[in-house]
């Protein structure tokens, strides 16, 4: 990863980096924040799955449309394949989550 992370926690880059996993064995040419937001529902310590239900949503509903919609992304096969690119969508997920930590008087990205 580029030194664009390097405010973010060991677990941030962890979560960012499992994300980047995900997107290759989708066969996805592009980082999006539904990469993200898959690999923080299957964290095993349960985060965001508890921050969605605390918020009266349903995260195995929330899991489930969102491995929908990553089979709809269109997958790289061939020569393209293996070059991954950040979307413009998940660029402004970390610009905000950034924003955030800076707001909140944080020197990191948690």
């Amino acid at each position: 990863m580029s030194g664009t992370f390097d405010k973010f926690t060991e677990r941030s880059r962890g979560f960012i980096q499992s994300a980047q996993s995900s997107a290759g064995r989708f066969n996805h040419q592009q980082l999006t924040p539904e990469h993200l937001l898959k690999t923080l529902l299957e964290d095993k310590m349960g985060l965001a799955a508890q921050i969605v239900e605390t918020c009266g949503g349903n995260s195995t509903e929330i899991y489930q449309l969102v491995q929908k919609e990553l089979k709809l992304l269109p997958k790289i096969d061939g020569s393209g394949a293996g070059q991954l690119y950040l979307s413009s969508k998940f660029s402004e997920v970390i610009s905000q989550a950034e924003e955030s930590a800076e707001k909140g008087g944080d020197s990191y990205v948690t």
